[in-house]
């Protein structure tokens, strides 16, 4: 499967703390994350899953 963009809700979730945990998820890569309309769009290698959008919450303050 190739690269795809995926999304995130900002509430919340600040983007260097996205990066990180995309870091730690995929790799040293650049994810072109950008803030849209209250939602953070990246590339990704794959779409997140129903356990990493868990873990993502988690991340919130």
């Amino acid at each position: 499967m190739g690269w795809v963009y995926d999304e995130f809700a900002q509430y919340r979730l600040r983007e260097d703390v996205l990066e990180k945990y995309l870091t730690e998820s995929f790799g040293n890569y650049e994810f072109y994350i950008k803030p849209i309309n209250g939602t953070y769009k990246f590339w990704i290698p794959q779409k997140l899953s129903d356990e990493q959008r868990r873990a993502i919450l988690r991340l919130r303050f």
